[in-house]
């Protein structure tokens, strides 16, 4: 198997070979990889919000203070693991 990197433009939904590579008969494998457009900061996307919302948990998480009662944070790891 031989491979070969170029890059093109999706036209239409169809990948344009370079001239070169016009005129193959044999069946070949195709791997698309492209680059994703860069999002701005504030852009409403799938993972902005995600990252909003984990962003908004860890918040509410500290404000909570849920570990303030612990006093000596290595005998409380000790006395977890003892409990295995």
């Amino acid at each position: 198997m031989q491979a070969i990197e170029f890059e093109t433009y999706v036209e239409n939904g169809q990948i344009i070979l370079p001239p070169l590579f016009s005129n193959l008969t044999q069946k070949v494998k195709i791997i698309l990889l492209w680059q994703e457009e860069i999002v701005e900061n504030n852009a409403k996307t799938p993972v902005n919000d995600k990252f909003a919302g984990l962003k908004a948990t860890m918040l509410q998480l500290q404000a909570l203070n849920p570990f303030s009662e612990i006093a000596d944070p290595v005998e409380w790891q000790r006395q977890l693991r003892n409990e295995w």
